[in-house]
């Protein structure tokens, strides 16, 4: 099965990871990354799936190993980068033909459709919509895809690209 893009994990903590990984000549065992980085590695674990899922690295067997991508980017292409793969991958690109579909989706059908596809983090399961939202809100502003009407919780497509 094919990771899916764990949408609770931050983008400061995405490249935060790649840095510390590019210190250590693109290459260390998740463990040092775990002491490096003062996470416990069950912590880290989302945020490395997340890097993975992009395609900024790759781990296997314990060692982390930034993709020649991962390890050609700055702070400037971050950014740039982020914005480019978001659409491309679960949940998101299903997200975003739903809404495209409908013109209008509330969080709430969001959520129950990622649900019963099976594209949401085991951590909402339990129905935390408020996280999910702020969660959906945090990545829609980043990669600029989606744009949110907080009166009637409903997400759109974005029709002009910041």
């Amino acid at each position: 099965m094919t990771d899916i893009f764990p949408i609770g994990v931050k983008s400061s903590h995405i490249k935060g990871l790649t840095l510390i990984v590019k210190e250590h000549d693109n290459e260390m065992s998740v463990s040092e990354l775990g002491t490096e980085a003062e996470e416990e590695i069950d912590d880290l674990l989302p945020t490395l799936i997340a890097g993975k899922v992009l395609g900024f690295l790759t781990m296997e067997n314990g060692i982390i190993k930034l993709t020649a991508e991962g390890a050609s980017l700055n702070s400037k292409s971050f950014s740039k980068t982020i914005a480019e793969k978001i659409p491309k991958i679960e949940p998101f690109y299903t997200i975003i033909k739903e809404v495209e579909k409908q013109g209008e989706v509330k969080t709430r059908d969001i959520f129950k459709m990622l649900s019963k596809k099976g594209l949401i983090e085991d951590r909402f399961e339990s129905g935390n919509y408020t996280q999910f939202r702020k969660n959906l809100l945090n990545w829609s502003i980043k990669s600029k895809i989606l744009v949110y009407d907080q009166l009637a919780d409903t997400w759109k497509i974005a029709t002009i690209k910041i």
